[in-house]
């Protein structure tokens, strides 16, 4: 991530309470700017959103 290596980013939304949350990037120095590519919508309530990197 930090070198720029990754070109797509997959990151699920499960539909859980779970009080003050948990930071998905710790330890980030600078904004990753991403675009969304698309979105997927399961059964189960999990949403799942697919990113690409604006710096590829």
């Amino acid at each position: 991530m930090y070198l720029n290596l990754i070109d797509i980013y997959r990151i699920s939304v499960h539909p859980i309470a779970l009080g003050s949350g948990k930071p998905l990037f710790e330890n980030l120095k600078e904004r990753l700017e991403l675009n969304l590519i698309t979105t997927n919508t399961f059964r189960s309530g999990v949403v799942q959103l697919i990113y690409e990197s604006k710096n590829k």
